[in-house]
């Protein structure tokens, strides 16, 4: 579950859909997930697909193809989910990548489980 999710950031990730694949209960994947991870999964594939923008906008990608890169349908909903789990919106946090004069999240606050996995 955790291969699919790191290669597919930018697919229709569900809690019916990851308990479809992992053929148990949505209750039951829950409560295994948040024990392999220490996250609950929607918020766990949040913070993976915020994580690979950040990895994508420090390369120069542009922040609308960054959006649909990692599952967003607009560049607003994007926004808003970076700013919550970044603590800056995506322009903020890629003009400061060039001056790095105000401190900002280089990555966002993950349990170290989610960079060993």
């Amino acid at each position: 579950m955790l291969q699919a999710i790191h290669q597919q950031p930018d697919a229709d990730w569900t809690l019916a859909r990851m308990a479809g694949l992992a053929h148990m209960s949505r209750s039951r994947l829950a409560l295994l997930f948040r024990q392999v991870t220490g996250d609950a999964p929607m918020h766990y594939v949040a913070a993976w697909r915020i994580t690979t923008a950040q990895r994508l906008l420090r390369k120069g990608s542009p922040i609308k193809q960054v959006a649909g890169d990692v599952g967003f349908a607009t560049v607003s909903a994007f926004s808003k989910a970076f700013a919550r789990l970044a603590g800056v919106p995506p322009s903020l946090w890629v003009a400061q990548l060039h001056n790095p004069i105000q401190p900002h999240n280089e990555t966002i606050g993950q349990p170290a489980s989610h960079t060993a996995l």
